[in-house]
């Protein structure tokens, strides 16, 4: 059962947004091909602290020409009681106090990774 309180944390944070943001969000996860979704996937399984990049290996796709992909940069950890972690992926680098001029420019993707 979701604790309300990290939701209320999601919610708070992701209002910080323009509008915008979330459609922008699903344009962006939408440009990615099915293989790069399922690597994008199994990132649950890594640990991420503040400020980390999340990156798609080239190693570890099909297409020996595929380059890394840089998905975004971990904005906010929230640990959740049950021991799952959510992660706030923003498209780019945020400084560990972000105002509302970064905030706003940014896209993000809300991703729980236990």
């Amino acid at each position: 059962m979701p604790n309300d309180k990290s939701f209320d944390n999601i919610t708070k944070f992701a209002n910080k947004f323009s509008d915008n943001s979330i459609q922008d969000a699903a344009n962006t996860v939408s440009s990615y091909t099915d293989e790069q979704r399922v690597l994008i996937a199994k990132q649950e399984y890594e640990d991420y602290k503040l400020g980390d990049p999340v990156i798609i290996q080239a190693k570890d796709t099909v297409d020996p020409t595929d380059k890394d992909i840089t998905v975004g940069y971990v904005a906010e950890v929230i640990h959740h009681p049950t021991g799952a972690d959510v992660y706030v992926v923003t498209d780019i680098e945020l400084p560990e106090k972000a105002g509302g001029c970064e905030a706003k420019s940014v896209n993000f993707s809300l991703n729980s990774f236990s």
